[in-house]
């Protein structure tokens, strides 16, 4: 019975095949950046940073996803600095507009929001 094949058998990897954690990288930052206004893709990209390294070491050993696994990085990277600016601006607007919170309609609200910017 004859073992199963993997990417880095004794040929070498097979072509067209993308090692699973280049792949994973780079979904992990495409969602991580896509989410990262939201501030949930901070952690998603997070764990695309973490994953990259393993993914360059898996691509270096099989000679295929390199690029992919550093696009993947990328994205998390700029995926984590959106998040942080992101938080960072939704604590000054909290901060700035803080008065506003006993109003629970949206007009009030709103109204108050810009009196609180417009005194800036």
């Amino acid at each position: 019975m004859s073992s199963p094949t993997t990417p880095t058998d004794a040929y070498g990897p097979r072509p067209g095949r993308m090692p699973g954690l280049a792949v994973a990288t780079a979904v992990l930052g495409t969602v991580a950046l896509l989410t990262s206004p939201v501030v949930a893709g901070g952690l998603l990209g997070v764990l695309g940073l973490a994953l990259g390294p393993f993914a360059l070491r898996a691509a270096r050993r099989t000679g295929a996803g390199r690029a992919t696994a550093l696009i993947g990085a990328a994205l998390s990277a700029l995926a984590v600095a959106v998040a942080v600016v992101m938080a960072f601006v939704l604590v000054w607007f909290a901060d700035r507009s803080r008065d506003c919170y006993q109003y629970h309609d949206v007009g009030p609200w709103t109204r108050c929001v810009q009196q609180q910017f417009d005194r800036g």
